[in-house]
């Protein structure tokens, strides 16, 4: 790859790391070597797809009183809107992906939206709780197609030294919609109508789906040419021959397999459980009940209430700014440019470290949160419990995604959509026992427990892939998930390799 494409000064030392886990051909035309402005502009736009699917799905929370009242349905209802948007937003991922593999990623992406875009129009009209359910249901189904594309994008256009730092504004778009969305609907809701929250979802999706048209290319996936729609950027993109590995031309039937076997790897389980459980309590269950708490206990209104979600959002930039680079610092500083150093592979949970912090940050901001609620305190010193509870959620968050990534570059796609899949089924079953769990035991009780959890799953998990990850990437490694057995020779060169105790007490053993 040519330096004036490079995006980013990167050292020598990270190169060298690169090589070792690179899985696109480094020629020209790929969208590797494609100029650092398409880079960010594909990059604005996929992050955008992960925003605006969170976006939409707490948008309306400070007005939940509001619904209640006007479509006849308890608080518990009306947060089923949200909880089977998050559920479809998983599961319809599964429709979506083998398709893209087939017709190309570009087709899906602009059909999806477009579905995406009708049915917000379905929902911001509808006048019945069943209507808006089953608008709810197409939008999410619609919103979801490309966002495990995202970051199958991500990882085509940048190497692995790199990757980090982009996976991690990728992931800030998954944190971050959740908060500014109700801070803007609140006061939307104060001042006009609900309703103004849904139609801003319209407008919203309806503006990316513009820009995808006009400036989204294609990559990883063959378009079929009955159905190929050129873009604006597609003449800054010198060959468009290239194909992804082992996707050119899939079929639906070996898109669904290649998920299927992702879906089977021990490392994303258990990503997937130090990832989700955080999530789940630290920012759905919190959310999900500000307004039994400040509204009903503190008697804030929809616009107080959306404000606080301000150190929500402060909270998750702040992780933002730390956990990618320290991430990728971690990881590679043990490479520099000498012959012997490229015959080294990196550690890749060593980035687990910074997760281990993230955790921590999750606990204590949400048991503050708990017992400040639970002793009346002031709502400041509950906002503060939930920024810190938000920053421990974004570092875990940002981590869990690079690792997975890194571990198995060529099915970043389905790990993601394997992942994206227990995000949403945790996200889902969250809402349905935590205001019952809340209102019986009490706020500190109640969130004691989730942290409980917490602890218990998340920690668990990453003692086990801090440990042991390296060893069971040696038997589940890429070739493994891609559906190809790897020699004998490789196996035993990699399990030796992951048994080498100089790796953890000192550099990097070769």
């Amino acid at each position: 790859m040519d330096d004036s494409t490079r995006e980013g000064g990167n050292s020598p030392s990270f190169d060298n790391a690169a090589k070792h886990l690179s899985s696109t051909p480094q020629e020209y035309g790929t969208p590797s070597s494609w100029p650092i402005w398409l880079k960010r502009l594909v990059l604005f736009q996929v992050v955008s797809q992960v925003f605006l699917a969170s976006w939409c799905a707490p948008a309306f929370i400070p007005a939940f009183l509001t619904m209640s009242a006007e479509l006849d349905k308890s608080i518990s209802a009306i947060s089923y809107l949200v909880g089977t948007y998050a559920l479809l937003l998983g599961f319809g991922v599964l429709f979506w992906n083998p398709l893209a593999d087939r017709f190309g990623r570009r087709p899906v992406t602009i059909l999806s939206m477009t579905i995406a875009v009708c049915a917000s129009c379905g929902v911001a009209s509808a006048h019945t709780y069943g209507n808006m359910m089953a608008g709810r249901v197409f939008q999410a189904f619609g919103v979801c197609g490309g966002v495990s594309l995202g970051i199958a994008y991500i990882n085509d256009m940048y190497s692995p030294s790199e990757r980090g730092r982009a996976v991690g504004i990728w992931t800030l778009g998954i944190t971050i919609g959740p908060f500014l969305s109700p801070l803007i609907g609140g006061f939307i809701a104060y001042y006009t109508s609900y309703r103004w929250i849904l139609w801003l979802c319209v407008i919203l999706l309806g503006l990316l789906l513009l820009l995808q048209i006009a400036c989204l290319p294609e990559a990883g996936s063959p378009p079929m040419k009955s159905i190929a729609i050129p873009a604006l950027v597609d003449s800054a993109i010198a060959n468009q021959r290239y194909l992804a590995p082992n996707i050119q031309g899939a079929s639906i039937l070996h898109s669904l397999a290649r998920t299927y076997r992702a879906a089977l790897l021990v490392p994303v389980w258990l990503v997937s459980m130090v990832f989700v459980v955080p999530y789940s309590y630290g920012i759905v269950s919190i959310t999900n009940l500000f307004p039994v708490i400040y509204g009903e206990c503190y008697g804030l209104d929809d616009r107080a209430q959306g404000l606080l979600y301000i150190p929500l959002l402060l909270g998750s930039l702040i992780a933002e700014v730390i956990a990618g680079r320290a991430g990728d610092w971690i990881v590679y500083r043990g490479f520099n440019s000498s012959i012997t150093a490229q015959a080294r592979e990196p550690w890749l949970e060593r980035r687990l470290i910074v997760a281990h912090c993230g955790n921590a940050l999750s606990i204590v901001g949400l048991l503050w949160f708990g017992v400040a609620a639970d002793r009346n305190d002031h709502w400041a010193v509950l906002a503060v419990g939930t920024g810190v509870a938000a920053c421990g959620v974004q570092t875990t968050t940002s981590v869990c995604y690079s690792y997975i990534v890194d571990c198995y570059p060529s099915s970043a796609k389905e790990v993601a959509t394997v992942i994206n899949l227990f995000r949403s089924l945790g996200s889902f079953i969250v809402l349905f026992y935590n205001q019952p769990l809340v209102s019986e035991l009490g706020d500190g009780w109640g969130f004691g427990i989730q942290c409980f959890m917490i602890a218990l799953f998340s920690f668990g998990g990453l003692c086990i892939l801090s440990f042991y990850g390296r060893r069971i990437r040696s038997w589940q490694n890429e070739d493994w998930a891609r559906g190809h057995a790897s020699s004998p020779a490789v196996m035993e060169k990699d399990v030796h390799r992951a048994s080498t105790p100089s790796v953890v007490l000192g550099p990097i053993a070769p």
